[in-house]
């Protein structure tokens, strides 16, 4: 049997598909017979793009689409299949677009995209039939479904004998039956991890029956009655997840003409789920689906793929797509990766509430960018969204990552039930604080999200209002249908109104602006003082701390401490009275919060200044 496994846009150009370079070692150890063929749709997207453009749109400009556009689906829009909104050349969609505050370039992007996708469509879908494929299997996530509904749809329509299946994110749960209620020309949904599976699927397709005893599968028999299988309960195990093949990728990127806009990835998972989302789900992520089960491969058997990896395609860049790193691995693997030879790369997602030693580890293992879920600095909004971290941690963090030239990504998150505006309050006005520390990339409010704790429980305060308004510009659908098919969902407006919200974005792009060029920076005296340069724009500063118990104070407030707990700690190394000391200390620091020299998280305090770093690198985005 030949099966190709279709990978559309807008997956990102810089590394290949894990999902498929994962099926592709699963069949070749299962049915060494089979030819797996791959089509990197997302790459052939992107040369038609440069091609038929002559230069005008460039894989950068399909980044910003497919990095930036999710939460209003403009990538789908591109392909999508609603003959209604095509005909009326998308009036609808660009009123919707220019309604909630997208830029005119970006308009104009998706509009000249548009018009370019009926042929590449068509141009795809024969490329993919001249291999001859028993089997086309389109893994789809976040804004791959248009894209991959369309081919699908054409393959079907030169060649009905060409089995079509569906597997990915998109189609996990309720999505995955609405997908495959919807398009007839789908003739099996996989919902569900794959491993397992997708094979038994390829062993049925060619035996003709077992249909009824795959977990998941969305599937017609020989009536053509529509046919779901139960999901499974119970995830892969981590062990049965093979090292993922990636030659196909290699190969063509290497050779391909936009190679030279792009650095290329390699792509890992060290664990599966959440283990605190197994705890406490944070209330408004829906990121693992029904997946949430936590599972970490040997960390043995994760330095050999990588090393082994590293050597066959000769990339020292290495993307770890866990949600959250085992908290074992800073044991078992960091020191493993420290010890190694290789100059790699590594970006990890990990909780914020990192310990000092443990940043200093990421980095040690050549970890040099994080993704830490900082999401807010206010310990009462954080309580909300059961992040199980403080502002103060966070702030913590921030400082820990600068000192250890680690990258930082995040967002501030805003719109959550139960909120106020004196919890944003009180931030705003320490932001200019935080200017030598890594900014966020902006402040979002919350979207509803398909398998969040605020989806499946109003009563944590978002009320769900339908599936999002931009799917009714992608699919012809009714409203019932699009709630099934849909990932995002319009909900009741909770917590800050928009003016604070303006006011948070105001003073973020501040600290975007003015990140590359600040720094706070503190040195040891002699006699116990404390220099403190401050370099943050506009600020030009030097303060001297010239009492030793203030310039030990300052030290211990590295720590996030109540003034009660610093109070404690300079009476045992100092000796004084402790309620003198406590009224003095309140005072003074009071007056280094407003120096912008130490950060406020309601009772506690922490100190600003980071160690001095004249290897540091700003990266901002």
């Amino acid at each position: 049997m030949k099966i190709s496994l279709v990978n559309m846009p807008w997956q990102a150009l810089d590394y290949p598909s894990l999902a498929c370079g994962i099926l592709q070692t699963v069949i070749s150890k299962l049915r060494p017979n089979d030819e797996v063929l791959e089509y990197h749709g997302n790459i052939k997207w992107a040369e038609y793009l440069l091609e038929i453009t002559s230069g005008d749109i460039t894989p950068i400009e399909y980044n910003i689409i497919s990095d930036n556009t999710f939460y209003y689906g403009a990538g789908d829009w591109v392909f999508g299949i609603a003959e209604k909104d095509r005909t009326s050349c998308g009036k609808d969609y660009i009123g919707y677009l220019t309604d909630i505050g997208v830029s005119n370039d970006i308009i104009r992007l998706v509009i000249n995209l548009r018009k370019l996708s009926n042929e590449f469509v068509e141009r795809s879908s024969r490329e993919i039939l001249s291999t001859k494929p028993d089997v086309v299997g389109f893994s789809t996530t976040f804004m791959q479904n248009a894209a991959s509904l369309q081919v699908a749809k054409r393959i079907k329509e030169i060649s009905s004998g060409t089995t079509i299946v569906f597997g990915g994110g998109n189609c996990d749960d309720q999505q995955g039956l609405a997908l495959h209620r919807n398009f007839p020309f789908i003739d099996f949904v996989v919902r569900g991890e794959g491993e397992e599976t997708f094979p038994q699927l390829l062993d049925a397709i060619e035996s003709g029956n077992g249909f009824e005893q795959i977990m998941g599968l969305c599937w017609r028999n020989r009536e053509k009655q529509i046919v779901h299988n139960e999901q499974s309960k119970h995830p892969v195990p981590i062990w049965k997840v093979p090292e993922p093949i990636y030659d196909s990728y290699f190969e063509m990127i290497n050779q391909s003409p936009i190679r030279g806009y792009i650095e290329p990835k390699l792509t890992f998972e060290g664990a599966r789920g959440c283990w605190w989302g197994e705890k406490s789900q944070c209330t408004f992520c829906g990121l693992n689906g029904s997946s949430m089960a936590f599972r970490s491969k040997d960390p043995e058997l994760l330095v050999s793929t990588i090393e082994s990896a590293v050597k066959k395609y000769q990339t020292l860049d290495v993307i770890m797509v866990d949600n959250i790193i085992d908290t074992k691995f800073f044991s078992t693997l960091l020191p493993k990766l420290r010890d190694d030879d290789w100059d790699l790369r590594m970006h990890y997602e990990v909780k914020s509430n990192l310990s000092e030693e443990q940043v200093s580890m990421l980095k040690d293992a050549k970890v040099f960018h994080i993704q830490p879920g900082i999401e807010s600095l206010n310990t009462r909004v954080l309580k909300l969204m059961k992040k199980g971290v403080t502002g103060t941690q966070n702030i913590k963090l921030l400082r820990w990552c600068e000192e250890s030239n680690l990258d930082v990504s995040w967002n501030y998150l805003y719109g959550f039930p139960g909120e106020e505006q004196t919890d944003y309050d009180d931030i705003i006005s320490q932001i200019s604080s935080l200017h030598h520390l890594h900014p966020p990339a902006g402040a979002t409010r919350i979207a509803l999200e398909r398998f969040s704790p605020y989806f499946e429980d109003s009563s944590l305060g978002l009320t769900n209002l339908g599936a999002a308004k931009f799917y009714r510009y992608l699919y012809e659908l009714s409203d019932n249908e699009l709630a099934e098919m849909a990932y995002l969902f319009d909900a009741t407006r909770q917590g800050i109104d928009e003016q604070v919200a303006l006011r948070l974005k105001r003073e973020l792009e501040k600290w975007i602006k003015n990140y590359p060029t600040s720094t706070l920076e503190y040195f040891a005296l002699p006699g116990g003082q404390l220099l403190i340069e401050d370099r943050r724009m506009p600020n030009q500063k030097e303060y001297i701390i010239e009492n030793p118990i203030l310039a030990r104070a300052y030290i211990e407030l590295f720590n996030g401490l109540t003034i009660s707990s610093l109070s404690k700690k300079l009476i045992s190394q100092f000796g004084h009275q402790e309620a003198c000391l406590e009224d003095f200390l309140s005072s003074w620091i009071n007056s280094q919060v407003n120096l912008g020299l130490v950060f406020r998280d309601r009772e506690r305090f922490t100190s600003l200044a980071t160690k001095p770093n004249a290897q540091r690198i700003r990266i901002v985005g």
